[in-house]
């Protein structure tokens, strides 16, 4: 195209794709480069990234502690209050501040190494005063900070996603996600429970996927047993998935994370994409508390899915006749769909509670503890809820001449099924003993072990103990199709008998005492665990979750195993 003055040219009625134009690029050194129609729609729809503005000073307390605004906040600004426990307590919402996902909590209440975090926000009305807390019992620690640029409408943030980690180590990895916006600012929020005053992250958090990579707080305190939180940002500069931020810790702990990803301020409907769904995932602890599903901004269809609590498997005898435990009974699974104008869209949102597994016991000749159901909607009259649910029953101790019985499967329906002292399959021949929700029957404690019965929703059945008899195998015990397998019956020898499978886990084999298996299809159950004996005395806990813990053998330290804790998935579509 020849030399020609811009007044002497023909406006152009669209711009192509392939279009393109002479640019003399100031961050280039003043260069003359091209710039393409596809690149001057992008530069010119590119949303402004939300920046944290402030981070306030922490504050700690065993008794009722004091917030302290950001240094620096202004007319709407998104403040977030971030708060760690010793999971003892519900975190209740400050007055004007909604939660932001579940406030998980790992451990015993009170417990050296417990942790429990919680996130509220609300927008910055132009004359902030810090909000007023309440004493948690063994101690309060907490951070806030103020983010600028964000959406002043509606929910500021799409909640990305909650993990966890059950097993104290130095290695932390959050959730991966998805943002439906360019320019979101990305926030991972960690919360450890190591009893000391400072920071833990060591080096620094790693997170290929996100650019200017921060860490925008890292410290920790040592009032009660002690805990902290670290939080990592970044931008994703492209709407896509986002892989999960990794850390080290400098000493060994369990952890919890919960990404959030904030909306900027000038993003318009053609800056946002479909959005997918938001999933939150709320787990069982042993202080069996009450949680909080706080209705999402554009929300459409809710569906939840729980999982109760695993029983625990109930300790053998050594007295006379010696005879192994039985096994507890697996978590019952459930699912309900709901229209979301159904459910509330207060600050209080729907309750909900992940019900916590059975303890393991602590003795020879102990019943097991059985698991507590699941529920969401907690106090109303939906499907999910203790109108509906039936827990399953306790392992029975084992005595002489008399192995524990195994304890049934929790599910939905009327009473519980009775202990049977033949094992029922899912067959037309023996329906409806397992058949659809209901919990899966434990065997009689006899002379000689009775598997439990399976179940398709409910919880599979808890296995009776035994003397020196033969084994009985994962697919002719207690197993689940949906919900947590039943555990294993304890033995006097070196016979393996095996737990259950779950709806999310085959169970383990080869030696006495294994946990069961995690699910790696949450919210479906975990496995049972392996027996007690005498290679591994105590009886395996129940695999994640709702899987059943194992009988202990009949030997001394023959203590049943712990089921495994509960938990609610609540998926929302937009």
């Amino acid at each position: 195209m020849p030399d020609s003055t811009i007044n002497g040219l023909t406006a152009a009625t669209s711009m192509l794709a392939a279009d393109e134009m002479e640019v003399n690029e100031g961050g280039g050194g003043g260069t003359s480069k091209k710039v393409t129609g596809t690149q001057i729609r992008s530069f010119a729809r590119d949303p402004t990234v939300p920046t944290v503005v402030s981070v306030g000073a922490e504050f700690s307390s065993t008794g009722t502690p004091t917030a302290t605004l950001p240094g620096t906040h202004a007319t709407d600004d998104i403040i977030l209050l971030l708060m760690q426990s010793s999971n003892d307590s519900v975190i209740p919402a400050p007055t004007g501040y909604k939660q932001i996902g579940p406030q998980n909590g790992i451990g015993a209440a009170a417990a050296a190494g417990s942790t429990k975090g919680a996130i509220f926000w609300k927008r910055d009305n132009g004359s902030e005063s810090a909000p007023t807390l309440t004493d948690l019992g063994d101690h309060t620690y907490g951070v806030m900070i103020a983010i600028r640029g964000c959406r002043n409408f509606g929910d500021p943030f799409h909640f990305g996603g909650n993990s966890w980690k059950f097993t104290a180590s130095t290695s932390a990895t959050g959730p991966k996600s998805v943002t439906y916006v360019d320019n979101m600012l990305v926030l991972d929020v960690f919360f450890q429970g190591v009893d000391n005053a400072s920071g833990q992250l060591s080096g620094s958090a790693t997170n290929a996927g996100l650019a200017n990579l921060a860490t925008q707080f890292n410290d920790g305190t040592a009032d009660g047993t002690g805990g902290g939180i670290t939080v990592i940002s970044g931008t994703n500069t492209l709407a896509g998935s986002v892989v999960a931020t990794t850390l080290t810790w400098s000493n060994s702990t369990v952890d919890l994370c919960c990404r959030i990803h904030f909306i900027p301020a000038d993003a318009t409907s053609a800056d946002i994409g479909a959005r997918g769904v938001d999933v939150q995932m709320f787990i069982g602890s042993p202080a069996d508390l009450d949680d909080a599903w706080i209705k999402p901004t554009g929300a459409k269809r809710v569906f939840a899915q729980i999982c109760d609590g695993g029983g625990g498997g109930s300790s053998g005898d050594t007295t006379g006749t010696a005879e192994g435990g039985g096994g507890g009974g697996g978590g019952g699974y459930d699912e309900a769909w709901y229209n979301a104008d159904d459910l509330p869209s207060t600050a209080a949102g729907v309750t909900v509670h992940a019900g916590k597994g059975g303890a393991a016991t602590t003795g020879l000749n102990q019943a097991g503890n059985p698991g507590v159901i699941s529920q969401f909607d907690k106090g109303g009259s939906t499907p999910l809820t203790s109108l509906r649910r039936v827990a399953g029953t306790a392992a029975t101790a084992a005595a002489t001449l008399d192995a524990g019985d195994g304890g049934c499967g929790s599910g939905r329906g009327g009473a519980s099924v009775a202990v049977q002292t033949t094992r029922h399959d899912l067959s037309a021949a023996t329906l409806p003993i397992g058949y659809g929700g209901i919990g899966g029957a434990g065997g009689s404690g006899t002379l000689a072990p009775v598997g439990g019965s399976p179940s398709e929703w409910g919880g599979g059945g808890g296995e009776s103990g035994g003397d020196t008899d033969a084994a009985i195998t994962s697919v002719t015990n207690g197993y689940s199709m949906r919900g947590g397998g039943g555990g294993a019956g304890g033995r006097t020898n070196g016979n393996v008998s095996v737990g259950g499978f779950g709806g999310g886990a085959v169970a383990p084999t080869g030696t006495q005492g294994l946990k069961g298996n995690d699910s790696t299809i949450l919210p479906y159950g975990g496995s049972g665990g392996t027996c007690g004996g005498s290679g591994v005395a105590a009886g395996g806990d129940g695999g994640f979750p709702g899987g059943g813990g194992s009988g202990g053998g009949g030997v001394t330290n023959g203590n049943g195993g712990a089921g495994a804790h509960g938990m609610v998935m609540v998926t929302t579509f937009f």
